[in-house]
């Protein structure tokens, strides 16, 4: 089953890393969800979790290295809501949309569910990462995603 398609799919926080599993547990207790992961994200070089039933993602630094980028975010702006991500029918019409109109993601990536990377309740994600600009200062990504059909 695809999600959330041409609504908000979920929205994306970056905490401390010393905070880290501390929001996590509390968002799952306030929240009466199961968050999965942490999972590491090298490329990225982040930590991240995810709730698929609340539609939030929490991401981390993978380091306390200055250079990283989202230590780099924390230094500038602190704990705080990093984008919201719409969900899409398909990501290639989406990207060449959004290219026609003069936008080009920072980021584009995919991964299979039930890899280290994601939960096996997602049989695929796909995400396209914008810079801010394309909307005032709000950060907007754009993902498409498909839910295991698992009997319910």
């Amino acid at each position: 089953m695809i999600r959330n398609v041409n609504r908000v799919d979920h929205v994306a926080g970056v905490v401390r890393r010393e905070h880290f599993e501390e929001v996590i547990a509390r968002m799952a207790e306030v929240f009466d969800t199961k968050f999965y992961g942490p999972f590491d994200r090298p490329a990225m070089g982040a930590r991240v979790a995810m709730s698929l039933d609340t539609g939030i993602e929490l991401l981390s630094p993978a380091s306390d290295d200055p250079e990283n980028g989202f230590n780099k975010l924390l230094a500038a702006k602190g704990e705080h809501w990093l984008s919201v991500v719409m969900g899409v029918r398909d990501m290639d019409t989406t990207c060449d949309h959004l290219a026609r109109l003069g936008y080009k993601p920072m980021m584009r990536k995919s991964a299979l569910g039930g890899s280290d990377q994601y939960p096996g309740e997602l049989t695929s994600l796909e995400q396209a990462v914008f810079a801010p600009g394309l909307f005032g200062d709000l950060s907007l990504s754009f993902c498409f995603s498909e839910e295991a059909d698992n009997g319910a």
